[in-house]
């Protein structure tokens, strides 16, 4: 579910965070 929405290692953390980790991670702010 959460890889068909970002491919990238965003399944590691908890399902209601991923949309913050977006802002945390440094790899999808390149994005």
């Amino acid at each position: 579910m959460l890889s068909a929405v970002r491919p990238t290692p965003v399944f590691r953390f908890p399902m209601p965070i991923f949309g913050e980790v977006e802002q945390l991670n440094p790899q999808n702010a390149q994005r």
